[in-house]
C-alpha cells in the first residue's frame, strides 16, 4: 500500500514537472509586430498623407521581412499582422506575400 501511494506521488511530480515545461515552452505573439501592426493602423486614421504613408509602409515592410528572415514571425497573429502590412504594399510581390502569410495563419 505504501508503495503505490508513493508511485502516485512520484507520478505526481512527474506530470507536474511535464505541465510545467510546456508551460514555458509556450510561444507569444512578437510584440515588436504588433507595434509595427498598430503603427500602420494609426497612419490610416490620423491626417491622411500618402507621401508619408507610403515612406512609412517601405520601411515597415522591410522590417517585416527582416523579422521573417529571422524566423521571429511564429504564431497564426503574427502571420496576420505581417500579413496586413504587405496588403498595403506597392506592387504585386508584396500583394503575393500578403496572401502567402494570410494563408499561413489559418
Amino acid at each position: 500500500m505504501v508503495r503505490i501511494i508513493l508511485l502516485a506521488i512520484i507520478i505526481g511530480f512527474i506530470t507536474l514537472n511535464f505541465k510545467s515545461g510546456i508551460a514555458q515552452n509556450k510561444v507569444c505573439d512578437n510584440q515588436e509586430l504588433i507595434k509595427i501592426f498598430k503603427s500602420d493602423q494609426d497612419d490610416r486614421t490620423n491626417h491622411i498623407d500618402r507621401s508619408i504613408i507610403q515612406k512609412n509602409d517601405s520601411i515597415r515592410e522591410a522590417r517585416v521581412y527582416e523579422l521573417l528572415d529571422s524566423n521571429k514571425v511564429r504564431t497564426s497573429t503574427d502571420y496576420c499582422n505581417a500579413a496586413l502590412i504587405f496588403q498595403h504594399g506597392e506592387d504585386s510581390v508584396a500583394y503575393g506575400m500578403a496572401v502567402k502569410l494570410i494563408k499561413k495563419s489559418i
